[in-house]
Order: structure tokens, then C-alpha cells, then sequence
């Protein structure tokens, strides 16, 4: 059995690896356990799963800070290492508060900016061989908006051509993650329309990505739509088949 370690930002990015790495791997193939990160010490949170022989196991922590996921990988890599972790993911959004104080708008060179200096310090690591970071670009409502029929597995009123008409736009004709500076603001236009407030609660996730298949996920990254999403996409699919 493999076992991963995985770093989120936050709650959102917590439900989202969680629902992904049980499609991409399959629930007859895959145990994790979710916890998050309080006062520099783990703590159990529960939607816990376990199959009977898995291939998989995922220890999945939400930091509760973008700022966080490097630091609280750098501060675990070698006990993890130690205890048999053979890879370690980290998953944070590119929009941040840093961010949006050098742009206000996508800004590609910015974007590889971010990248090389989360890069750099990894590089710093022990294990550094070991460690990927994963950037959501801009943020991971830009994967929900390339899987577009989450929402209308939401709500059925919710079709591509309701939320061209809502949005203004085709969700299949563009690439979230090159058009969207701050997607929140798209996916909580359809939530308005079927007269409710995106608030990134735990059952707002839960109810989007519980339709999640795999069918979805690569509708999503078909002709190159989402390569931020596409990279994580492939690094699961090496570890269905065992092939870290």
C-alpha cells in the first residue's frame, strides 16, 4: 500500500482531493483519513473512509492557511518520511491576498513567479525528491467551473445554457483557470440565480462534488481546458496503477 501525505489550504481544497482521489482511484482501491491543523498539532475531523485492501492511503490535512502548506510540510517531511510516506502533495490556490497585491487581473508571469519560488523552497527540503506542490489556478472554483455539469447534477435547471446565459459566456468555450481572475465571484453568480449565496460552506462543496465522476473530471481537462487541474489529475492516476 502507498501511502500520501496531502497539505490543503483549506476545507474546500480538503472535500475536493477527498471526492477527486476517490474517482480517480476508485473507492475499492483507496483509505484516507482527514485532519486539520490547529495549534501546530493534527487533530481527526471526520468522513474518514476505508476499503478492505487498498492500494491507496491518503492522510489528508487541512492547514487552514494558504501561507501555511509549505511551512507545515517543511516542519513534518522527515517524520512522515520516517513513518513510511513516500510522497507528499501540497494544494493551495494561486489567488491570494499576495497576489492580488502585485495584480489585479491574471498575470502569467506572476503565475510562474508563485510557482518557482514555492519551487525553490521545496528545494530547501530534505526530501524535496518527494514533495509536489499542486497550484489551483486561479482558485479551485476554476475545476468546478471546467466541470461544468456539476451544477446541473446540482440543479437540474442549472444547464450549460442557463449558465451561458447567467454567466455570459460558454463554460466548454474557455479555460477557467486563463480567463477567471477570481472564479468565486462566477460560481457564486450561478448559485445567485437558483437563489442561494456560494459561501464555500462544507455542504455547499459536499453537494457539488458529491455527483463528481470521472467522466466529469475529464471532460474537465479535455483539450488542455485546465492544465493546473490536469497535473494533479495524472499524479493520481500514477498512484492507481502504483506507479509513484
Amino acid at each position: 500500500m502507498i501511502k500520501i501525505a496531502v497539505f490543503t489550504e483549506g476545507q474546500s481544497d480538503l472535500i475536493f482531493i477527498r471526492q477527486l482521489s476517490c474517482c480517480i482511484i476508485g473507492y475499492d482501491s483507496i483509505s484516507f483519513k482527514c485532519f486539520r491543523l490547529f495549534a501546530e498539532e493534527t487533530h481527526p475531523i471526520p468522513y474518514g473512509f476505508e476499503a478492505a485492501n487498498p492500494l491507496v492511503y491518503l492522510m489528508i490535512v487541512d492547514v487552514g492557511n494558504d501561507t501555511k502548506v509549505l511551512s507545515a510540510i517543511r516542519d513534518r517531511e522527515k517524520n512522515l518520511i520516517t513513518k513510511g510516506y513516500e510522497r507528499i502533495f501540497g494544494l493551495r490556490d494561486m489567488y491570494s491576498q499576495a497576489y492580488r497585491k502585485r495584480s489585479s487581473v491574471i498575470d502569467q508571469d506572476l503565475n510562474a513567479t508563485f510557482i518557482a519560488q514555492a519551487q525553490a523552497t521545496i528545494s530547501q527540503m530534505h526530501y524535496s525528491d518527494r514533495i509536489q506542490l499542486f497550484f489551483a489556478i486561479m482558485e479551485l472554483e476554476s475545476w468546478l467551473l471546467s466541470s461544468h455539469n456539476l451544477f446541473c447534477k446540482l440543479d437540474p435547471s442549472l444547464s450549460l445554457d442557463k449558465i451561458q446565459t447567467i454567466l455570459g459566456f460558454n463554460l466548454k468555450e474557455i479555460c477557467p483557470e486563463n480567463d477567471l481572475f477570481h472564479p468565486t465571484d462566477q460560481v457564486n453568480t450561478i448559485f445567485n440565480s437558483i437563489g442561494q449565496r456560494y459561501k464555500k460552506s462544507k455542504s455547499q462543496l459536499e453537494a457539488i462534488l458529491a455527483g463528481l465522476s470521472e467522466s466529469d473530471i475529464h471532460d474537465a481537462i479535455r483539450d488542455n481546458r485546465c492544465p493546473s487541474l490536469e497535473s494533479l489529475v495524472i499524479q493520481l492516476e500514477l498512484l492507481g496503477t502504483d506507479r509513484v
